[in-house]
Formats: C-alpha cells, sequence, structure tokens
C-alpha cells in the first residue's frame, strides 16, 4: 500500500495534476497506523473471504481529498467505497 502512494506523489501515476508533489508520512508511520487499525483487518479479512475481490480489497483513503497522506488524512476503506468517494467535494465528511 505504501509504495503505491509513494509512487502517487513521486510520478502523479495517471492524474499528476491531483497527486504529483503531495506530501507523504514516512513508511514506519504509514504502517504505524496500519498495524493499530482494527477497521484494516476487518477490510482485510472480508477481501479474502470474497476471493481476493478487486471491489473489497483494502486502500488507503485520504479524507481530505485534496490533502496531503498525512496520519490524521488517512483511513482505511475497501477499494469501491474509496472509488465512491472520487471526484466529490469534502469526501468523506458528513452533513
Amino acid at each position: 500500500m505504501y509504495e503505491y502512494m509513494l509512487r502517487r506523489v513521486t510520478t502523479g501515476g495517471n492524474r499528476p495534476w491531483i497527486y504529483k508533489g503531495k506530501k507523504i508520512l514516512s513508511r514506519e508511520a504509514f504502517y504505524a497506523k496500519a498495524y493499530r487499525s482494527q477497521k484494516l483487518l476487518v477490510l482485510y479479512k472480508n477481501w479474502v473471504k470474497s476471493g481476493y475481490d478487486i471491489r473489497y480489497r483494502p486502500t488507503p483513503d485520504r479524507i481530505n481529498g485534496t490533502g496531503d497522506y498525512t496520519a490524521k488524512n488517512i483511513r482505511f476503506e475497501s477499494y469501491a467505497k474509496n472509488c465512491s468517494y472520487a471526484g466529490k467535494k469534502n469526501k468523506g465528511k458528513t452533513k
């Protein structure tokens, strides 16, 4: 997961205008957050149970879609849920 985020902020991936140049937390900080996350464990078990269906794959999601990859701005979601946030203003915030 970390390598994918790192590649996005260094090369921009397929949308450099969105990702390139974003700040990113250290690898150690990311994995410390991941190891403490009960939600990530549940997402992982659901992904395995689904037969590794991509829709259930755990992914890091930026809570503020325009923000950096910081410990406070990352949560874990399924790939499908993460994709559903794409393009929504104030993604992840509730009224």
